[in-house]
């Protein structure tokens, strides 16, 4: 039939790992859920009806060292279709897709070929365009083939001594992604978790718990309702940096040095665990800086200290923040929001509109004072460990039995807040650039530097290097001219129908190489921390082993 188009030998999702075919599903579901159209599955009878528009399997026919492809949307009977290689799955049933791991950002960067995504660095879009360096990253899209950055985990036993580096990887789509489907489908009948009272953060809503232990990167899309609240309270071993700006990441269960992080894991004081920990961060500092095939040198961390890793797309507004017990940085944005600061000495910013900060005892038990338009208030007493907070563009205060009206410096005891107000207005789109927490400059350019104040020096820093970005980029699209001039060629040899087919397969090859570099850093990592273990549990030996 039209429908049995060469593919070679395919095979079912479920066929290669129990549950793929229902973590495939969610893959897509997560597609949907940014999408204005309904992404719904279909089980084909052989017949030719029902037949999928996205079609996925495994097959033999990927070309060699490759790990998957997918042909962009078409008229064709290929078009949106998503292959993987079966030469990946190396015991005939274990390619499974987990969330947060390499297989499952293959299956979304898959899903996002077949919806018309193409990548952010090889020129391949329909205007040549290429992301900046200091934009192309997994957290911004799932497109890119940038996969150490910043998603070393560490793993420390302390008991046995036992340690390790893993990696986390990005479990939607990003903030990217999501702006480029707006930009082809339009948002007209989009819907997603439009109900009020959402809370994301505390292990419902579709979402992940946020806590000591979160070290994921997702991102929140909601398309409406009021009362929604990014949660962080579950954190209690450090802060949190929270911005409900749309369009920009938060940190939660944030560590603001590699030191700090590593001290967080490595609780029995081991010198040499933590020397460990260092020097093998040190050599993939280095791997994610170097320049590759598609790539030129750009210094990256390689440590997952939680910066960056819950987003909030351009297009969805979330009223409400709670931080944890730590000492918590959080913004606001130009809605009404009311934010919970918790345990610790926190810093908060309503931003635009009537915002509220709540505390959880009575209003005897803090000072409230204010100068040089910050209010400070100090618990003093009762049971809460709140600490010190510093509020600004805060207009009330709610306590247990009545509210502090700012403007006037009165407190209205057995008072409700009024109503709070605001707008959706300051929402960001473009991503965010690289860095904890960095500013993100939009379309300024070298004529927009300015150095009057620190912030505006450290945009003339980001400007200038985004400058000399483009300059380097300038070579690798001088490559995507040639690569395509011979698509041209190619595609001018083959049918119409073959010659759709051709323009519009993407083969991910370096997805299969990334990860067997990522594997053979992990099997090196393991192998010199068994040395580690080996000093602890039988020094001597090991020593006289050494010297022989």
């Amino acid at each position: 039939s039209p429908y049995n188009y060469t593919e070679g030998t395919r095979t079912t999702v479920e066929s290669h790992g129990t549950g793929n075919q229902a973590a495939h599903d969610t893959a897509f579901s997560l597609w949907d859920a940014v999408s204005p159209f309904s992404i719904d599955k279909v089980t084909e009878d052989g017949d030719g009806d029902p037949v999928g528009d996205m079609r996925v399997a495994f097959t033999d026919g990927v070309p060699s060292g490759s790990a998957a492809f997918a042909y962009y949307p078409s008229a064709t009977a290929a078009g949106g279709d998503i292959y993987y290689g079966t030469s990946i799955d190396t015991n005939g049933n274990s390619v499974d897709f987990v969330d947060g791991e390499y297989n499952w950002v293959t299956a979304l960067h898959e899903i996002g070929h077949a919806l018309g995504l193409s990548h952010p660095f090889d020129g391949g879009s329909k205007d040549s365009s290429t992301l900046n360096l200091n934009l192309d990253f997994q957290r911004n899209t799932v497109m890119t083939y940038v996969q150490r950055d910043r998603n070393y985990t560490l793993s420390y036993d302390n008991v046995s001594g036992a340690a390790s580096i893993g990696t986390t990887h990005t479990s939607t789509p990003g903030l990217l992604d999501i702006e480029a489907i707006e930009a082809i489908y339009g948002s007209a009948g989009w819907d997603y978790n439009s109900g009020n009272d959402n809370v994301y953060g505390g292990g419902a809503d579709g979402f992940a718990t946020l806590n000591n232990t979160y070290d994921g990167i997702r991102t929140i899309v909601d398309s409406g309702g009021t009362g929604d609240t990014l949660d962080a309270s579950g954190v209690t071993a450090t802060g949190s940096i929270i911005n409900l700006t749309p369009g920009t990441y938060s940190s939660i269960n944030y560590y603001a040095t590699q030191e700090d992080k590593i001290n967080a894991v490595v609780t029995n004081g081991s010198q040499a665990a933590k020397d460990w920990f260092t020097a093998q961060l040190a050599n993939l500092d280095a791997l994610a800086s170097a320049s590759n095939s598609y790539y030129t040198a750009y210094t990256r961390e390689a440590l997952y200290r939680g910066q960056d890793n819950v987003g909030i797309a351009h297009n969805t507004w979330i009223e409400n923040a709670k931080g944890g017990s730590g000492a918590d940085t959080i913004t606001g944005n130009a809605k009404g929001n009311e934010i919970t600061g918790n345990g610790g000495n926190d810093t908060i910013d309503g931003g635009a509109g009537a915002d509220v900060a709540i505390y959880s005892e009575a209003y005897a038990n803090y000072t409230v004072s204010s100068s040089g338009g910050a209010v400070t208030v100090s618990h003093t007493g009762g049971a809460a460990n709140e600490g010190t907070d510093t509020l600004k563009n805060i207009e009330y205060i709610k306590f247990s039995d009545g509210y502090f009206d700012v403007a006037t410096s009165t407190f209205n005891n057995g008072g409700t807040v009024p109503a709070l107000t605001g707008t959706e207005t300051g929402g960001k789109t473009g991503g965010v650039t690289y860095g904890d927490g960095a500013t993100n400059i939009g379309n300024l350019a070298l004529k927009d530097i300015n150095i009057q104040t620190k912030s505006d020096s450290q945009n003339a820093v980001t400007i200038l290097n985004r400058s000399l970005e483009q300059i380097s980029s300038g070579r690798a699209k001088l490559g995507a001219i040639m690569n395509r001039l011979q698509h041209n060629i190619d595609n001018q040899t083959k049918g119409a129908m073959m010659s759709q087919q051709a323009r519009g397969r993407i083969v991910d090859s370096d997805m299969a190489i990334e990860s067997t570099k990522l594997a053979q850093e992990m099997i090196l990592a393991r192998a010199a921390q068994q040395a580690i273990n080996m000093a602890s549990q039988r020094q001597l030996t090991v020593l006289a082993l050494l010297e022989t």
